[in-house]
């Protein structure tokens, strides 16, 4: 494709998805534009995958590779209340659309199948989770899956390919503590909430540094503390929500067993009832380790490849690769200014966009095309 086609497209698509930011299973101008631009380049459309989804498939060859690959298309809510795209999620859903356009032209000498998934919700940790449920990984016959991310922890030119675990399991814990209320005045007549709130903060920080062993990662985040009435009340309920990220069950059980114990101390402490309910979300994300070393090998000719990188944010592409074997990839997207995912000022560089349709059309050309450089 022309470097100039390509900057443009980029451009459009990206302006066009950052404006149009929508929340999960609600992606629905979002969902309209893909299905319009990759019909406009010619493919059959397939909607309303996983409620608000769109697939697109290059060739339909019988008994030939078949290699997905997916886009997140949802957005979060940022500080102001608005739906944003603040994780890179336009920038993912432009690169697969300018890859598809560059690849329809070359689809007779592709030797093998495409598919592009465009997933709802995956903000939500949901959308893999429907799309695996609905059948469509059997549907098409896929054989390999891949994903890029693009990751403000590295510099445009860098790309995090680890064999093996890449990113963490997590769920999200809701919290309600169930007190007495009092005057201020009087708290020994009542039983402060908001006091046994604080313990339960300090304690969890307290898990991590104490109860687990430093090889092993784990992070506890209380996002969410909401109690209390008025300011001369002891609080007589309180409510905190969380999560939990950590890469293997034995850790999991050693956390969740520990703050139970201490909840079930502070209870008689405090004379208090504390309910408790944790949810697993999505579990460890672990490539492949044999696709991810051939895909090594190719990709430092044009990338700086990191080879032993891990976070321990969750991705719900994890789904996908407990099902079928393939890749994520994260890829750096920032440059002078550093800000992290999810923060209101995080961006995407037009280099960075650019490098992922080189990237993902490198993984084309290796599988589909012979490893032939050019098309």
């Amino acid at each position: 494709m022309n470097p100039e086609r390509k900057i443009l497209l980029l451009r459009k698509h990206k302006e066009f998805f950052s404006q149009a930011a929508e929340e999960g299973y609600k992606e629905y101008k979002t969902s309209s534009y893909i299905k319009k631009t990759l019909q406009d380049i010619g493919y059959n459309v397939n909607t309303n995958i996983a409620k608000t989804g769109i697939l697109a498939i290059l060739n339909e060859q019988i008994g030939k590779e078949c290699i997905l690959f997916r886009a997140d298309m949802d957005a979060i809510k940022s500080r102001n209340g608005e739906y944003k795209h603040l994780c890179g999620h336009d920038a993912h859903m432009s690169i697969l659309l300018t890859v598809a356009e560059e690849v329809f032209e070359y689809r007779n000498k592709i030797n093998g199948n495409i598919v592009f998934l465009f997933q709802p919700a995956e903000e939500l940790s949901d959308g893999a989770k429907k799309i695996i449920e609905e059948g469509w990984l059997e549907k098409l016959s896929i054989t390999k899956v891949f994903g890029l991310h693009m990751w403000s922890e590295l510099k445009p030119n860098m790309i995090a390919l680890t064999s093996g675990e890449l990113m963490a399991s997590g769920g999200q814990f809701q919290i309600e503590v169930i007190g007495k209320s009092a005057h201020s005045a009087m708290p020994n007549k009542g039983s402060d909430a908001i006091v046994v709130g604080c313990q339960l903060v300090d304690f969890f920080q307290s898990i991590v540094s104490r109860k687990i062993s430093p090889l092993d990662a784990v992070v506890i985040t209380v996002g969410t503390i909401n109690g209390g009435t008025c300011d001369n009340i002891l609080a007589s309920s309180l409510k905190m929500t969380g999560t939990i990220r950590y890469f293997n069950s034995q850790t999991k059980k050693v956390v969740i067993s520990t703050m139970r114990n201490m909840m079930k101390s502070l209870e008689t402490v405090y004379d208090c009832e504390i309910k408790f309910n944790y949810c697993e979300h999505v579990p460890p994300l672990i490539n492949d380790c044999v696709i991810s070393e051939n895909l090594q090998d190719i990709l430092k000719q044009k990338f700086d490849v990191i080879t032993n990188y891990k976070t321990t944010c969750v991705d719900d592409f994890a789904y996908y690769l407990t099902k079928i074997p393939g890749a994520y990839i994260l890829l750096g997207c920032q440059d002078e200014e550093y800000y992290p995912q999810h923060h209101e000022n995080y961006y995407v560089t037009e280099k960075s966009m650019e490098n992922g349709v080189d990237l993902l059309i490198s993984i084309i050309k290796y599988y589909l095309y012979g490893g032939k450089e050019e098309w």
